[in-house]
C-alpha cells in the first residue's frame, strides 16, 4: 500500500510536588530514553520493505496520540488495550476511540 508505519510511545508525565520536580525531570528523561530504545527494538523487527518512524514523547497519552494523528493524519490508528474499556472509564484507548477522526483498531493483549 506504500503507507509508512509510525510508532508512538508516550511516557506519562510523573506527578510530583514542586520540591521534588527536579528529580522527577531527570527520572522522566531516563524513562523517555528507555522508550526510544524500545521503539528502536520494535522498528528492527519490522520487515525492511515497510517504512517506519518512531516518535517517543512525555505527556498525556491521549493528547499526544491525538497531536501526532492531527499533524500527519494516519489511515489507521492501531492501539493496544490494557485492562478493558469497562475497567478504566478514563482510559487512553476509550478517549482515542471516542474522539478520533480516523479509523481506530484496538488490539487486546
Amino acid at each position: 500500500f506504500g503507507a509508512a508505519l509510525l510508532l508512538v510511545y508516550v511516557v506519562p508525565r510523573t506527578q510530583a510536588p514542586p520540591w521534588l520536580r527536579e528529580n522527577v525531570a531527570a527520572y522522566d528523561r531516563r524513562r523517555l530514553a528507555r522508550a526510544r530504545r524500545a521503539l528502536a527494538r520494535v522498528r528492527a523487527e519490522v520487515p525492511s520493505d515497510i517504512r517506519t518512524a518512531g516518535h517517543a514523547v512525555i505527556g498525556n497519552p491521549a493528547d499526544e496520540i491525538a497531536a501526532v494523528a492531527a499533524k500527519d493524519p494516519p489511515g489507521l490508528v492501531v492501539m493496544g488495550l490494557r485492562g478493558g474499556l469497562r475497567a478504566r472509564h478514563g482510559s487512553t484507548t476509550r478517549h482515542v476511540l471516542t474522539h478520533a477522526v480516523r479509523p481506530v483498531m484496538v488490539l487486546a493483549r
